[in-house]
């Protein structure tokens, strides 16, 4: 099934969907990776989870639509889960489209901690988790993007698929940072939360919360 944002479309990556994702991984640079769309194909079977982001030119959507985007997620479904591949076309990017597909490949599962992976490396992961000695608390740890991928909403995104995991009767969502890292504090403000007073739970770091179904600090 797919949806539509704004001119951008989403759906699960198809047999339908493999050539035109095929070349669209091969012209951004990705050949190396994918090779022939045979290999490309027995990929994708293997993958959990995979989306393909279209733009749609006129008003109807359909397979022929220009690919802009792809992306695919390995998982157990129970415990871990990566995502190995986000490609996003350049003249695309900074409109949230990689942000809009790691959120629908890491779907809803809370259980799961996703690392997000490129170029064979480890670019961004988030972990919710109970406070252990403060049950209506979530506890959102282990967010990081790496910086060369920063401002382009995938933090944003991490952020919010970490909130959406807390299980209900849930009152607050709580984080720690480093009392220098000036863009994620801005970040988290935007986000709703407050530097909470005093020490962090780290050395140099500050405490953060918010209230549950609020864009205000708690």
């Amino acid at each position: 099934m797919s949806t539509e944002d704004s001119e951008i479309v989403y759906s699960d990556c198809e047999e339908a969907d493999v050539e035109a994702v095929h070349k669209f991984l091969v012209d951004s640079g990705w050949g190396h990776r994918v090779e022939d769309v045979n290999r490309f194909r027995q990929l994708l079977k293997n993958s959990a989870r995979a989306v393909v982001a279209r733009h749609v030119a006129g008003e109807e959507w359909n397979k022929t639509s220009d690919v802009v985007g792809f992306g695919r997620a390995i998982s157990d479904d129970i415990s871990n889960g990566y995502i190995s591949m986000v490609v996003v076309d350049e003249r695309y990017r900074r409109r949230g489209i990689g942000a809009e597909m790691v959120r629908r490949l890491m779907g809803d599962n809370s259980d799961i901690t996703w690392v997000v992976r490129a170029g064979g490396r480890l670019v961004a992961s988030v972990r919710g988790r109970v406070d252990p000695e403060h049950p209506t608390t979530w506890q959102i740890g282990r967010l990081m993007v790496a910086p060369d991928l920063q401002g382009r909403g995938l933090g944003r995104a991490l952020l919010a698929f970490a909130e959406g995991q807390a299980p209900s009767g849930t009152a607050a969502y709580w984080l720690n940072t480093g009392t220098t890292s000036e863009r994620n504090l801005r970040t988290y403000r935007k986000a709703g939360y407050r530097v909470l007073p005093g020490p962090g739970s780290f050395p140099d770091t500050v405490d953060l919360t918010k209230r549950v179904g609020s864009s205000h600090p708690a």
